[in-house]
């Protein structure tokens, strides 16, 4: 099996057991090179539970919640600065927010961002 270079050595996710969540990055080209210079990026916004996907440009693609909403932001240098967020659901205060709810994210092999998320609300129509 070819073994597919992804650069998650640039980006990994943490969430940490206070529920406070962490973006860090790397600049190294291999997640387990020891030595490998890391910082530590809160995710922005005051964001919780952070999904990131990283397209063919480099782009990195980040999807997360606050209070019970959900937000995306970009970031073109490595996640050293993001975009203005932008609100993912059109209805404010049904996306499910903390433990492992939230927004998820990815990016389709047509470069789509895709992103999902659980409902809080019930009944009514879908």
């Amino acid at each position: 099996m070819k073994r597919r270079k992804f650069f998650l050595s640039m980006l990994l996710v943490v969430i940490a057991a206070t529920a406070s969540c962490l973006v860090t990055r790397s600049n190294g080209s291999n997640v387990g090179d020891r030595g490998t210079p890391v910082s530590v990026i809160r995710t922005p916004d005051g964001g919780l539970v952070p999904e990131v996907s990283l397209d063919k440009q480099g782009v990195l693609h980040l999807a997360y919640g606050k209070g019970s909403d959900g937000y995306y932001v970009q970031s073109r240098d490595g996640g050293k600065t993001f975009s203005s967020p932008v609100q993912l659901n059109r209805r404010a205060g049904i996306v499910a927010v903390g433990g492992e709810r939230g927004p998820k994210i990815a990016i389709g092999k047509d470069g789509a961002i895709q992103v999902a998320w659980l409902g809080q609300r019930s009944g009514g129509i879908w």
